[in-house]
């Protein structure tokens, strides 16, 4: 697929990422650097369900997060069916982050 049949957005919307102005499966693809600091854990891991919302079946979605919010992200990532595809500890630039990448299964046929 080329990126002309491609759905792309790229925006920083002020809104909770609970309420993302877009239809079920919209996006081919989403990356996210959510806010690193601990007390946003709890609307990083909520964000992650709208983010599921928005991705279309069979498509992957990529965050780049604290380290201190890895486990509860896969947690919920776990809980949402998504399979991680990548799952990796980096230095960037002395801060101790995680890259996390799941595949949103597509149907099981039947």
């Amino acid at each position: 697929m080329g990126s002309c049949c491609a759905t792309w957005a790229r925006a920083s919307w002020g809104t909770p990422s609970r309420c993302l102005p877009f239809p079920d499966e919209t996006f081919d693809a989403i990356a996210t650097e959510p806010p690193y600091h601990e007390e946003a854990t709890p609307v990083v891991v909520e964000a992650l369900d709208e983010l599921y919302r928005v991705l279309k079946k069979g498509r992957r979605l990529a965050m780049l997060c604290a380290a201190s919010q890895a486990d509860a992200l896969r947690r919920q990532a776990a809980a949402l069916g998504l399979r991680a595809v990548l799952d990796a500890a980096i230095d960037r630039k002395g801060l101790d982050v995680v890259v996390l990448v799941w595949l949103k299964s597509l149907p099981l046929q039947g």
